[in-house]
């Protein structure tokens, strides 16, 4: 019985030569990209600065879940950019400085992941209470200004590379 059912599902099954190419995620250009990008960042920022002023305000228990947030907003935009941005332009822009693009952009990726994960590991298990605060105010400072200056990088580079595929 079990055959018959199998043979009776393979036979719906499509042949090989009508299969058609995978379409892989990012590579069509989206108009609203870039926007949505832009407009994550800016959510981001606004986490950190709601945690840094959670604190301030003594409620000490609410900032490990603003954290949390942060990092699953922040691997979700990460997400977004690996399976939409990078691999369309990596498949847009050409030649040596477009290889070079590509590396600084990874790169740049790769440094922004480990300095905010260095500190999410920090803070999002730490205890936070008054005795920690100033350590915290500054570090969530110090992570606040690079974020958002690598934020601002990336968007004047590496978004501004994301254009219709005729404008290559």
């Amino acid at each position: 019985m079990f055959d018959k059912f199998l043979r009776k599902f393979f036979k719906q099954d499509p042949r090989p030569e009508e299969w058609k190419a995978p379409e892989y995620l990012g590579l069509h250009y989206d108009p609203a990209l870039v926007q949505a990008l832009t407009h994550q960042h800016r959510a981001l920022s606004m986490l950190l600065v709601e945690a840094s002023s959670t604190a301030q305000l003594g409620a000490f228990d609410q900032v490990s879940h603003i954290l949390e947030e942060f990092e699953i907003a922040l691997v979700d935009h990460l997400r977004q950019e690996r399976e939409r941005l990078h691999p369309y332009l990596a498949e847009h822009i050409r030649g040596e400085d477009g290889d070079r693009v590509l590396r600084e952009m990874y790169t740049h990726v790769a440094l922004i992941k480990h300095s905010v994960r260095s500190f999410l590991k920090r803070y999002c298990d730490m205890q936070l209470d008054a005795a920690n605060l100033a350590e915290f105010e500054q570090a969530i400072e110090a992570v606040s200004e690079e974020f958002s200056q690598e934020m601002e990088r990336e968007e004047a580079i590496f978004y501004s590379l994301y254009l219709p595929p005729e404008s290559y």
